[in-house]
């Protein structure tokens, strides 16, 4: 998964982790076959119903 937070981008593999700071701009290319898991502490990303907010954008695999 490639990763860019304030315009640094960064490549990230199996094992790490990274931190996306409060009202930075951000922006992740997700290739097919990814797995992972996200937690947000920001309880305004999850709806009403329990489901996490997911929104993806399709732009090619990196």
């Amino acid at each position: 998964m490639t990763i860019e937070i304030e315009d640094v981008k960064r490549i990230y593999r199996r094992g790490d982790t990274y931190d996306v700071p409060d009202d930075a701009e951000h922006t992740a290319w997700i290739s097919t076959g990814y797995k992972g898991i996200d937690v947000f502490a920001d309880t305004s990303r999850i709806a009403t119903t329990g489901e996490a907010k997911v929104i993806i954008e399709t732009r090619g695999s990196q």
